[in-house]
């Protein structure tokens, strides 16, 4: 969460947006939501990078990682897939994964989207119910894989997506859904 500061503090705290807020901090916390405690917390100058303030993977091992799309870095969700954590993160619109296979919500099959680029297909993702998608990107030369969920925001107009690598048969696309809704409650927090 960012917060504004005094004008004055701008030397100290930079805010990401000057004319406005020059003054300006980001919490970051990392919470046990089981213990109701907090594991980390930290107070950054509102410029800093988020990713500065994310748990080491090998920290997460069977933990959930739940983060908003500034906290979006593929070889670091990969890194956690890799030491045994799972993550449920915001995605950014532009990402462009090779989709492997695609289905809608209902269990359909999207014909005429696999083995091809996100941004070629997304017109075809329906509004009126959520598509899951597996997709694929090359790290440092390896494949990494994930779930992607595509739903229309009919506030904005646009798709927006989560990426997770939570099992497909233990949490179906209305548990990461309403999964993800529990980070904005944390966010309140």
């Amino acid at each position: 969460s960012s917060f504004a500061l005094h004008d004055a503090l701008a030397h100290v705290f930079p805010g990401r947006f000057s004319a406005v807020l020059p003054a300006a901090v980001e919490l970051h916390c990392t919470l046990d939501l089981l213990q109701d405690a907090p594991l980390t917390i930290s107070l950054s100058p509102d410029t800093d990078s988020e990713h500065e303030y994310c748990p080491a993977p090998e920290s997460l091992r069977g933990d959930l990682l739940m983060a908003d799309r500034g906290y979006l870095n593929l070889a670091y969700l990969r890194e956690i897939d890799r030491h045994g954590g799972h993550f449920l993160v915001r995605a950014k619109s532009g990402l462009n994964p090779r989709v492997i296979s695609a289905f809608y919500e209902n269990g359909n099959l999207m014909k005429s989207c696999q083995d091809r680029d996100l941004q070629a297909i997304v017109s075809k993702c329906p509004k009126r119910q959520r598509a899951e998608l597996e997709v694929e990107w090359l790290i440092d030369g390896e494949p990494f894989r994930s779930r992607l969920i595509v739903r229309w925001n009919p506030e904005t107009k646009c798709f927006d997506y989560l990426l997770s690598n939570l099992s497909q048969h233990k949490y179906p696309i209305d548990t990461l859904c309403l999964g993800y809704k529990l980070r904005w409650q944390v966010e309140l927090l």
